[in-house]
């Protein structure tokens, strides 16, 4: 939690959030005298937000850790622009609820700004971790987050809810303090989604190349291509006939894994499929007083019987 904490707290969002209210301070007080150039400030925190709230739920998705730096990529990268496929979302959200209002529909207007919030985290999760339209502006598929999220989607949708009333209080007050707590709020949130989509990485289907697991399946790949290169090279030197050379070869591999006693044990199974089949019965032989001296009785009789059928 500590840890936690420090991360949330961190300089790199404070400084982004005080640059983007800054900014925007600069302009309320340019449309204040008239000044058309304040369009532009605007529409460059608007666009830069947009990519970086991406790059924010991205980032931690992934399992990183920290906040991801705001660079020239996050303004104009191009992995970065489906940023602006949130911003195209909100403003089409903004035309149709005033043009709802207009027309007197009031009711549904409201209901079309709760529905787009409440599939928006969902939404913006799935352009994040898979980048396809297709797949996040599929209804069923932003349905299906919600579910498998539980409880944490409705937490998402709490705060949700509390940077609109910040960004909407920053809208009309327009102070360098709201607009600093409006952009941080969305900042935070973007962080939350994330680390939110990480921790139900399991539950989503979602693979995040920096969690515990997909270091251990990387791990793995490597001990089996390992131990694949030394048994490939105990082959050759048993196929020239040297049987006691291969198995003094493997052995000494054995060693410099964890688990010698398994390492040996599945190289006995990989030596059954040899054509030769008399190495897997030296070293059967051989893991037969290992096994057993053990305790790993079950897998010594195993063994047993595969030298049995080589025997015969």
């Amino acid at each position: 939690m500590r840890r936690l904490l420090e991360d949330i707290v961190d300089v790199s969002p404070l400084l982004v959030a005080l640059a983007a209210a800054l900014i925007l301070w600069v302009a309320a007080f340019g449309f204040a005298t008239g000044f058309p150039f304040a369009y532009a400030l605007v529409g460059f925190v608007v666009w830069s937000a947009g990519n970086h709230v991406l790059e924010i739920v991205e980032h931690r998705a992934m399992g990183h850790r920290g906040w991801p730096a705001f660079s020239i990529e996050t303004v104009a990268g191009l992995r970065q622009l489906l940023g602006s496929v949130l911003l195209l979302v909100l403003a089409a959200t903004a035309a149709g609820y005033w043009l709802l209002e207009a027309v007197g529909l009031e009711r549904l207007a409201r209901l079309t700004v709760a529905a787009v919030g409440c599939g928006l985290p969902a939404l913006t999760a799935l352009l994040a971790v898979t980048r396809k339209l297709s797949k996040a502006f599929q209804p069923l598929n932003l349905i299906d987050v919600a579910w498998r999220m539980g409880l944490g989607y409705a937490l998402l949708l709490a705060l949700l809810a509390g940077d609109a009333l910040a960004v909407a209080f920053a809208y009309r007050d327009r102070g360098i303090v709201a607009l600093f707590a409006a952009a941080y709020g969305t900042l935070l949130l973007a962080y939350v989604l994330g680390s939110f989509v990480y921790a139900y990485r399991t539950a989503l289907g979602h693979y995040a190349p920096q969690s515990p697991e997909a270091f251990a399946d990387r791990e793995l790949a490597r001990v089996l291509l390992a131990r694949r290169r030394a048994l490939d090279h105990a082959y050759g030197i048993a196929a020239g006939g040297n049987i006691a050379g291969a198995l003094a070869y493997f052995e000494e591999y054995a060693r410099s894994e964890a688990d010698a006693l398994a390492t040996k044990l599945w190289a006995f199974h990989e030596m059954m499929r040899w054509e030769d089949a008399h190495p897997a019965l030296a070293l059967g032989t051989q893991l037969l007083t290992e096994l057993e001296a053990v305790g790993l009785r079950d897998a010594a009789a195993k063994v047993k019987l595969a030298c049995e059928h080589i025997d015969h």
